[in-house]
């Protein structure tokens, strides 16, 4: 597996496919792309608990939910509490009977649990299955059969559609899922409550959860699955390792690029469970020590608040997006200080005018990134990549 690996492709139910933990690269492009250092034997998890173990107290995330009260809106995560929760969210995992090589779907809004679960995924060797919260229904029911998700996490309502009742109804659909867990009101649908079961039941303290301990080697195997609607009602799924999501960082030189700056703030407007936001918001400040953050419901008045007052350095955001961001910021303007790049894109290009004018009101170069949004692209001399390609503007 020199890149991604296409895992299935299906338009209705159908038979079990093969287990995306058979997959793996030959050891002679392992050990070829670890002698270009772009692969490593260490995994996002080490990056976490060694910046745990040194500065506990630096946030890795923050986190603002916009339906909670003003006082209680705005979350930080240090490094030493993420790195205790994934342990106990693996160990929670491993008590629901998850073993490695099984996957685990998340389908969550922006939240610092939808980060914090992911890396238990890696943490148990299971295989995080990431759900765009837009999917509905008969869209999810297509996820999880072709992936065969043992896990599904889900928040009980999410702008408005009932995640919860949704999930409740395709079960007796889904033999093979085991558990359906909640974050919010658990209890009407009958489905573990991640509050009671996850955050706070100390889960890595039992037996079952010292014997789930981190299992070793996981760099080049797979431990997530994005999954791509396709043609005629099809999702094609996606296979990455840690390797082939670390390979967008490791290739990073160019000075006016993302780079790996120690210490260095991201922030994205793009789900959480879009590839491009997983590799920039959280593994990307986990490789070096510096923090993620993530904006549930989309205002640009508090994202540009939220820019200001978590200090962010760089910026990743669809065109569409950077436009109103433009528009409240020439309206008032907050301080951008710490403020250096913006990534600007998706499957298309960045119009001229729109980075001439980014660059104007932020005073910041601006890279335009497009590409396919299911594929980490491999390393590529002189260019910058997050998600695809890119190029200065």
């Amino acid at each position: 597996m020199t890149g991604p690996g296409v895992f299935g492709s299906v338009g209705r139910l159908g038979p079990t496919p093969a287990r995306p933990m058979d997959i793996g690269p030959p050891d002679e492009v392992s050990d070829r792309f670890r002698a270009a250092g772009w692969w490593r034997p260490q995994t996002f998890l080490d990056d976490l608990y060694r910046t745990a173990a040194v500065a506990p107290q630096r946030p890795a995330i923050v986190s603002e939910r916009a339906h909670r009260p003003a006082d209680r809106r705005r979350v930080t995560i240090g490094y030493g509490r993420l790195a205790a929760y994934v342990d106990r969210f693996a160990a929670a995992l491993h008590s629901l009977g998850v073993v490695p090589g099984d996957p685990v779907a998340l389908q969550l809004p922006n939240w610092w649990e939808t980060a914090a679960l992911t890396l238990a995924c890696l943490r148990a060797g299971a295989v995080a299955v990431p759900v765009l919260p837009t999917v509905r229904a008969h869209g999810l029911l297509r996820i999880l059969d072709s992936t065969r998700a043992r896990v599904c996490v889900v928040p009980d309502v999410c702008e408005g559609f009932p995640h919860a009742e949704a999930l409740a109804d395709l079960a007796p659909r889904l033999p093979w899922l085991r558990h359906r867990v909640v974050i919010g009101d658990a209890a009407a649908t009958g489905a573990v409550d991640f509050e009671a079961y996850f955050r706070r039941t100390a889960h890595e303290r039992t037996a079952s959860g010292r014997l789930s301990g981190p299992h070793p080697g996981r760099a080049d195997r797979p431990a997530l699955l994005i999954s791509v609607m396709g043609l005629r009602d099809a999702y094609t799924s996606v296979v990455h390792s840690p390797n082939t999501l670390y390979a967008n960082i490791s290739t990073q030189h160019e000075p006016q690029g993302p780079g790996r700056r120690p210490g260095e703030v991201f922030l994205s407007t793009l789900p959480l469970t879009s590839l491009a936001s997983l590799i920039y918001t959280v593994c990307w400040p986990l490789a070096v020590g510096g923090t993620g953050v993530y904006q549930d419901v989309w205002d640009p008045g508090r994202c540009l608040d939220l820019m200001a007052e978590a200090g962010v350095d760089q910026v990743n955001a669809e065109p569409a997006y950077l436009s109103e961001l433009l528009t409240v910021q020439r309206r008032r303007p907050r301080r951008t200080d710490r403020l250096r790049l913006v990534l600007s894109g998706g499957r298309t290009s960045t119009p001229e005018p729109l980075a001439a004018e980014l660059r104007e009101v932020f005073g910041v170069p601006v890279l335009s990134v497009w590409g396919r949004p299911s594929w980490a692209w491999g390393p590529s001399p002189g260019t910058s990549r997050t998600g695809g390609t890119a190029s200065a503007r």
